[in-house]
């Protein structure tokens, strides 16, 4: 149970310019007779809805998925990067993947695919704790099932799945790992 009353609430509503987008999200959209009784936060939280509209509109335009990925990419190849930063990046990818972000209709997939088997398979971060370490690791093989087993499995070439089969089973050999 949420103990912030900001969203204890189960009668929220948001105004919005595109309303699919919040019912998308499980948001109740005020009709025009409840308008009024929006308050000023109700609006700054539609402007910030709207502002996801609007980066989801900019997103589409890329003519490159590799510039979209480009910052992910390079948080999970370096070894200054924490565990909890690499997993949030690798999460971040994975919904990509589930969004349907990254499909087989995108523009430069193939590079983009490239990239991404080589910075899973060449992923650094500095290690912390065993199961912080541990949850990375799985995030890795999360990325590394969207990529071989969706729907982009196909523009794969032979390198990469090499490559990404190659993680997996010296991921699976390290001892030092618990049973998950």
């Amino acid at each position: 149970m949420r103990k912030n009353s900001r969203w204890a609430s189960s009668t929220h509503f948001v105004r919005s310019k595109d309303s699919t987008l919040g019912s998308k999200l499980g948001l109740r959209i005020s009709t025009l007779n409840h308008a009024s009784q929006v308050s000023r936060r109700d609006d700054r939280e539609a402007e910030l809805m709207g502002g996801f509209q609007e980066l989801k509109r900019a997103v589409r335009d890329v003519d490159d998925l590799s510039t979209v990925l480009a910052p992910f990419f390079a948080l999970i190849r370096s070894p200054l990067s924490t565990g909890p930063i690499t997993s949030a990046a690798l999460s971040a990818l994975h919904s990509l993947f589930v969004c349907g972000f990254i499909s087989p209709t995108s523009i430069a997939l193939d590079h983009a695919l490239v990239e991404l088997s080589s910075t899973v398979s060449h992923c650094k971060f500095e290690a912390s704790d065993s199961s912080g370490d541990e949850v990375v690791l799985l995030k890795i093989m999360a990325v590394i099932e969207d990529c071989l087993c969706g729907n982009v499995g196909s523009v794969l070439g032979d390198i990469e799945v090499c490559e990404m089969l190659e993680t997996v089973l010296t991921t699976c050999c390290q001892i030092r790992l618990s049973g998950v």
